[in-house]
């Protein structure tokens, strides 16, 4: 059965063969993207399985280094959390 790579992986893919095409040798790419929406998303590629790994840790440290800075902007206008607060617990608040 072939591998089906996701296609956040699969644009990580064709990036790291376009660089190689234009004269770089790339065994590991990571992709770090915003979208229109404002989400955060990241894709790694390695060309082999030792590289795949590498590639994927880079990712995740770039990706939680990225979100660390986003946090600390000053400019952050609106912050979402996606958890209930008991009324009781709001009305100490107010």
């Amino acid at each position: 059965m072939a591998w089906n790579p996701s296609p956040d992986v699969q644009v990580a893919r064709d990036a790291a063969k376009a660089l190689t095409k234009s004269g770089r040798f790339i065994d590991r790419c990571v992709i770090l993207y915003t979208t229109e929406q404002g989400q955060m998303g990241y894709a790694s590629y390695g060309k082999d399985s030792n590289h795949c790994g590498q590639a994927r840790r880079l990712a995740d440290a770039v990706y939680e280094r990225a979100m660390e800075a986003l946090e600390d902007l000053d400019d952050v206008q609106d912050v979402y959390a996606d958890f209930d607060i008991p009324e009781e617990v709001l009305a100490k608040l107010a």
